[in-house]
């Protein structure tokens, strides 16, 4: 049941760079390799259905967004759970979410930058936006309740 709800974004104007797919994350390896899961952009269909309407204003714009996190599978979630403080010397925070509270786990969340046809980076055209500072590894969260959209403190 949960599956059917799940869609794989796919658009020049979304760039998979998942963070837990690079060889540079804090778990120093390409988890979804070690677990043989795809890493593709997957997010829930209320996600998937905002942000491809975004496409024609990011072509419009010439503007792209980086994906650096979307559905992070449950085992990756446990994974770091269980090995936060052997892989980061501290102890798991309330930002590192549980196993059954985890959005990312959920495919409702995802985090993006966004950046130009050449790949700089640029700001989001707002200051309406939440300030979320939960986030480490992109600029801009977008989720499917409007408490997850925001931009996060540099």
């Amino acid at each position: 049941m949960f599956e059917k709800k799940l869609k794989i974004l796919t658009s020049d104007r979304f760039i998979p760079q998942l963070y837990y797919a690079s060889e540079t994350n804090i778990a120093k390896g390409n988890l979804y390799k070690r677990f043989d899961i795809s890493d593709e952009i997957i997010v829930h269909k209320n996600i998937y259905d905002k942000l491809v309407l975004l496409i024609p204003v990011l072509k419009g714009l010439k503007l792209k967004l980086i994906v650096t996190d979307a559905y992070r599978p449950l085992e990756i979630h446990k994974y770091l759970n269980d090995n936060w403080e052997k892989l980061t010397g501290k102890k798991a925070s309330r930002s590192l979410a549980s196993i059954e509270n985890a959005p990312h786990s959920r495919c409702t969340v995802i985090n993006v930058v966004l950046v130009d046809e050449d790949g700089k980076r640029k700001s989001l055209p707002s200051s309406s936006i939440k300030i979320n500072p939960e986030q480490r590894n992109s600029d801009y969260v977008f989720s499917d309740s409007p408490e997850g959209y925001g931009k996060r403190e540099k």
